[in-house]
């Protein structure tokens, strides 16, 4: 073998070293841009959440003519301020529970976070304002979101009836 064969051959070898470590380099960056893509995905879900509820307390909290008729657009029935801040707070809490829920299901909330607010969206449910509120707040969301929470419902035990005239819940949906 010549001079000239060994020096293409160890530049062979040197342009396939280069190559191996140019693809360990790219599969690292490709994996460090899914982090800090997730990251940013987690981070905006957390903003839109803190936006809603400050959007909400902002311009529903002082106002009980807006509170009500924001309520009532979108098809509650209430009778008074307090009935449409109570609705306001459960929609509000739904919105959340819709949001931790889509946040599961596309990797943004872990399995950990997931598995202890299921338990906070099961206490919110027995809750017969919420049951009450329901029929109305389903048309307000996502399919996935129903569908959890009629399956989350159907598994609940029926809620203790309380007197005619006693229920502090809110009015059947017109």
């Amino acid at each position: 073998m010549r001079f000239t064969d060994w020096i293409q051959a160890l530049s062979l070898l040197v342009v396939s070293i280069a190559l191996v470590l140019s693809s360990l380099q790219v599969r690292h960056m490709a994996r460090q841009s899914r982090t800090a893509s997730s990251s940013l995905r987690r981070s905006s879900y957390h903003a839109l959440m803190a936006g809603q509820g400050e959007l909400a307390a902002l311009f529903l909290r002082d106002d009980p003519v807006l509170a009500q008729w924001h309520i009532r657009s979108r098809g509650f029935k209430v009778r008074d301020a307090a009935e449409a801040k109570r609705v306001a707070f459960v929609l509000l809490r739904l919105n959340m529970h819709e949001g931790t829920l889509l946040g599961h299901r596309d990797g943004v909330v872990s399995l950990e976070h997931w598995t202890a607010w299921e338990n906070v969206i099961k206490l919110d449910l027995a809750d017969q304002v919420y049951r009450d509120c329901w029929p109305v707040a389903r048309t307000l969301y996502t399919r996935t979101f129903v569908e959890y929470v009629d399956r989350v419902i159907a598994r609940l035990p029926a809620p203790v009836p309380v007197p005619v005239g006693k229920n502090p819940g809110i009015s059947a949906p017109h």
